[in-house]
């Protein structure tokens, strides 16, 4: 049997970051809303989840909200 997976839900203004360190396991971040974003310069896709591995440090940076 799979568990559910936890759902954490975070707004990012237009100019400022979340980082998120050292992660457990892996993670699966989906960009909503029709902001615009990007990890290290690769811009995250609109409405498609972008995985992340365990040990990664990552910084989400948010350059338009629509």
């Amino acid at each position: 049997m799979r568990m559910p997976e936890k759902v954490k839900e975070y707004v990012v203004e237009a100019g400022h970051e979340l980082r998120i360190q050292e992660i457990q396991n892996h993670i699966k971040v989906v960009l909503m809303e029709g902001g615009q974003a990007d990890v290290f310069g690769r811009e995250l896709p609109p409405d498609e989840p972008t995985f992340f591995s365990a040990q990664e440090n990552i910084a989400i940076f948010c350059w338009k909200k629509s």
